[in-house]
This record gives structure tokens, C-alpha cells and sequence, in this order.
């Protein structure tokens, strides 16, 4: 085994894409946890705020992100 490797996967660099783009559409985005695994968006609807969680899996772009519900 080599440890020193550092190179990239190619879904790493689509990963990493997508979730730099879903920060700059969304700037005021929270990671609760401090990783890129989930992700939590506050809107207000009718003078009530709420939030959407989104979890990002480990294996992501080839499995969809999912909703996290409380």
C-alpha cells in the first residue's frame, strides 16, 4: 500500500463541485455536524421559520442526497 496518495477520484471532484455550487446558492446554509454530510437550509413561509436538512451520502454523486426529517 502506498499511503502518500493523495489523487483524487473522479466522483470526489464532482462531490466536492456540487457541494461548492450548493454554498454559493445558498450562503446562508448551516453544517451542523461540521462535514459535508448534512446540510441545513432556514426559509421563512408565512412568517414561520423552518428548515430543510439534507444529508449527503458518502458515495454521492452516484447516490441521490436525501431529505433528513425530525
Amino acid at each position: 500500500m502506498f499511503w502518500g496518495n493523495t489523487r483524487k477520484k473522479r466522483g470526489d471532484e464532482e462531490k466536492e463541485k456540487q457541494i461548492k455550487e450548493l454554498k454559493q446558492v445558498f450562503p446562508s446554509i448551516r453544517r451542523p455536524n461540521n462535514d459535508d454530510n448534512l446540510f441545513e437550509i432556514k426559509f421563512v413561509v408565512n412568517n414561520q421559520y423552518s428548515s430543510l436538512r439534507v444529508f449527503i451520502p458518502g458515495d454521492f454523486p452516484s447516490t441521490r442526497p436525501g431529505r433528513n426529517f425530525i
